[in-house]
């Protein structure tokens, strides 16, 4: 467990874990894979989803006594350094700043739920870019989500 939870918080490698917990690389792999099986399947259906029409209408409600109505929540595009960026993927995710980065899309609530999460777009790509190819981005501007029988109000629009 000491060895797959390293691996996964600070992307050690395998074969540098494997010195302290005297296991093998491919051992401490297989314990990778299956905590992150296990995190997904025990947490993913209720952290990993979009909000119930019930949860969307308290975010609503709330947002809106606050003098913000419409808003579903807050959408920020991070640019993460990628410390251990393969050599062969320097060029595609160095950032305008010479790093290599990753971009993470988050929409998040007051309450920090946070119930979108996109990453994985080379650090060369802009916030606009990024949210071209962004599923949430698509979803919204294909009239798939938010749920039909809601409607709010933007910029005197409902």
């Amino acid at each position: 467990m000491v060895a797959a939870f390293r691996g996964i918080a600070y992307g050690e490698a395998l074969d540098r874990t494997d010195e302290y917990v005297r296991l093998s690389a491919s051992t401490i792999a297989m314990s990778v894979r299956e905590l992150m099986r296990l995190i997904v399947d025990e947490f993913g259906p209720s952290y990993v989803r979009s909000p119930t029409p019930e949860e969307l209408l308290r975010i609503l409600t709330r947002d809106a006594v606050r003098g913000i109505p419409g808003c579903i929540g807050s959408l920020d595009c991070s640019h993460w350094e990628w410390r251990d960026c393969p050599k062969a993927f320097a060029g595609m995710y160095q950032n305008r700043h010479g790093k290599r980065s990753v971009v993470m899309e988050t929409v998040c609530d007051e309450d920090l739920w946070i119930w979108h999460l996109f990453k994985g777009c080379p650090g060369s790509r802009n916030d606009l870019n990024v949210m071209h190819v962004s599923p949430l981005y698509l979803s919204v501007t294909n009239g798939e989500w938010p749920p039909c029988t809601f409607s709010f109000t933007a910029n005197s629009t409902t």
